[in-house]
């Protein structure tokens, strides 16, 4: 009994897993079932957490997120986590600049491409934490989001927090 009792709490709070609705038969579901992960990691390189972007719509037409997060957890806060700041941070300190990207797959794809400099933070927002790690590597950012209604207000919005929050 203890076992299941210590093995339940810990499938909660990896947040890996969701707890089916059927109260017949509780179960823990995987909570990123037919997506493409991506692990996100912390300033030191160490997995804090995942995001998973739909591949396969389910077969019973229910509609999903795109982009599913692990939820907040004792080692996953999205407001203090940089995509990519674990690998970029040494470019970013050379450069003296760091590229903010709307989404992960634009970091990797300019990865690729050798931009090393490249990071997003977990949502189209900056916060004050995310803004305070940057701070300590650089002073120059450039912001580099889609040319969408979305991106053009992200943008705006992060233009504005990093000038408040700069000066």
């Amino acid at each position: 009994q203890e076992k299941d009792s210590f093995e339940t709490e810990i499938y909660e709070e990896s947040g890996l897993f969701s707890m089916n609705n059927n109260p017949e038969q509780s179960e823990f579901l995987d909570r990123f079932t037919n997506r493409i992960m991506f692990p996100i990691h912390n300033e030191r390189g160490q997995v804090i957490g995942f995001s998973g972007r739909i591949f396969q719509e389910a077969k019973d037409n229910f509609q999903s997120a795109k982009y599913l997060n692990t939820p907040e957890t004792t080692l996953f806060n999205k407001g203090t986590v940089i995509y990519n700041f674990d690998k970029a941070k040494s470019a970013i300190r050379r450069e003296n600049e760091a590229v903010i990207f709307e989404g992960y797959m634009d970091v990797i794809s300019a990865w690729q491409a050798g931009v090393k400099n490249g990071i997003a933070s977990m949502g189209t927002s900056l916060t004050e934490d995310q803004i305070k790690a940057l701070d300590r590597f650089t002073d120059h950012v450039v912001l580099a989001f889609d040319g969408d209604d979305a991106g053009f207000e992200a943008i705006y919005r992060s233009a504005n927090y990093l000038t408040d929050k700069t000066h």
